[in-house]
């Protein structure tokens, strides 16, 4: 009888044994999963946070090249001016020349 019941306690001990192991074991890939989710979480912010620093040049290159267009359409507009001012001149400058060779 003492030897069934040292036999079962034996037993007992021996499957907490197995279930404290399993349950470290446990733990210890839950805390590895863990680990694992951490870095993967903080390399998915720094790609975030590159990804937002290259959408932010990129919307400063659009705004540069935008404002040279509208600097080069100015100075388009300008040049036409300064041409048909000229060309007027020059008119001016004919007749006035053709007035005093009448003259």
């Amino acid at each position: 009888l003492a030897e069934d019941a040292a036999k079962r306690r034996s037993a007992a001990q021996a499957m907490e044994a197995s279930e404290r192991e399993a349950a470290e074991r446990a733990e210890a890939d839950a805390n590895e999963a863990l680990q694992a989710a951490q870095r993967h979480l903080e390399e998915a912010e720094k790609a975030s946070a590159e990804a937002e620093k290259a959408k932010q040049k990129r919307l400063e290159v659009e705004s540069e090249v935008q404002r040279q267009l509208e600097a080069a359409q100015q100075a388009e507009r300008e040049a036409a001016a300064h041409k048909e001012s000229a060309e007027r001149a020059q008119a001016e400058a004919r007749a006035a020349q053709s007035q005093r060779v009448e003259a």
